[in-house]
């Protein structure tokens, strides 16, 4: 699941979660892990890195607040989109199986 959250929406869940639960400052960590990783030192070079080397590829976009994750080496993985067409995943208009949520 995804939920693109503003710093301010994160601040208030943050609020919310230490005043309402006895497990929120676990979660209020989880939060902050993500904040520093979606804003931390460098994202935005890594960011651009991984656009670069993107070119002209259309299917693959990378948001402006794309989390990162650095690895134990000398780099970081940058969170993208990939497009599938209908087609490519063999859905069909007409697909019985899929529901409208």
């Amino acid at each position: 699941m995804w939920i693109n959250f503003s710093k301010d929406e994160l601040g208030l869940v943050k609020e919310i979660l230490i005043l309402n639960t006895s497990k929120g400052c676990d979660l209020v960590r989880k939060i902050n892990e993500f904040i520093s990783r979606t804003l931390g030192p460098d994202t935005e070079k890594y960011r651009e890195a991984a656009q670069r080397s993107l070119g002209t590829e259309d299917n693959i976009e990378i948001d402006d607040d794309a989390p990162i994750s650095k690895g134990n080496d000398s780099g970081a993985f940058v969170q993208a989109w990939i497009w599938v067409s209908n087609e490519d995943a063999g859905i069909t208009s007409h697909d019985p199986a899929r529901r409208p949520r």
